[in-house]
């Protein structure tokens, strides 16, 4: 990982609340010389130091104490670190999460090359008003509890909502692969094409007695109707 981006995101939390960006990611108890890819030996020589020192050697008595600095930018590094008050414990903190612990989905979003949002729900609106329910909810998980509730039974309605289902969900994962994986963009228009085409295929040999429900549904997603 960068350095820049380690500074970031890897903190020292100090016991009264205060957060610190250690130069060289400096963590208290752990030898600098761990650290020796991410520093350059120019800040070891001006801290008067060396690449096996810790934190802990210039911490006396809960206080600070500093060997005389040999540049500027040192001075100004050690006069900030005196403003922070040393406590009996510190911690390494994660500032990516609320909790402060390390956390791999938050890591990959907040290193990952982010792209233009899709408006997926647009699509399950679209499709959803075909099947002539659009009260259903936008929200993945709502949208659960009310197919759990409204799609029982094998009607001609509950089963073409099913598939239209099926079909909206299996295309909508395929072009969020083939965006990630390939970098394939699919037009909103050519998805819900692709969506009507299969739950036209799947639903025209399906029987159902003559109604005005029936046939809307059938002009909705151009359906020839087969009546019983």
């Amino acid at each position: 990982m960068p350095q820049k981006q380690c500074e970031v995101i890897i903190n020292d939390h100090q016991g009264t609340g205060m957060v610190a960006q250690f130069p060289c990611g400096m963590i208290v108890g752990i030898p600098m010389g761990c650290c020796t890819k991410l520093m350059e030996h120019r800040i070891v020589y001006d801290a008067a130091s060396n690449l096996q020192a810790k934190v802990s050697s210039v911490i006396q008595n809960k206080e600070w104490c500093w060997c005389p600095a040999r540049s500027e930018d040192m001075v100004e590094i050690q006069s900030k670190l005196s403003l922070i008050q040393i406590k009996e414990s510190d911690k390494a903190v994660w500032s990516l999460t609320a909790a402060g612990n390390f956390n791999c989905a938050a890591t990959w979003q907040h290193l990952r090359s982010k792209q233009i949002e899709v408006p997926w729900c647009r699509i399950w609106k679209y499709i959803m008003g075909l099947c002539l329910a659009s009260s259903a909810p936008n929200d993945w998980d709502l949208l659960l509890e009310w197919g759990i509730k409204n799609l029982k039974g094998r009607s001609f309605r509950v089963t073409l909502c099913k598939i239209a289902w099926w079909a909206t969900v299996y295309h909508l994962w395929q072009q969020r692969n083939a965006r990630l994986h390939a970098g394939e963009m699919k037009s909103e228009e050519n998805i819900i094409k692709a969506i009507r085409r299969d739950v036209r295929a799947k639903m025209e040999a399906a029987k159902a007695p003559a109604s005005i429900l029936h046939q809307t549904l059938c002009n909705n997603w151009n359906i020839l109707l087969s009546t019983f």
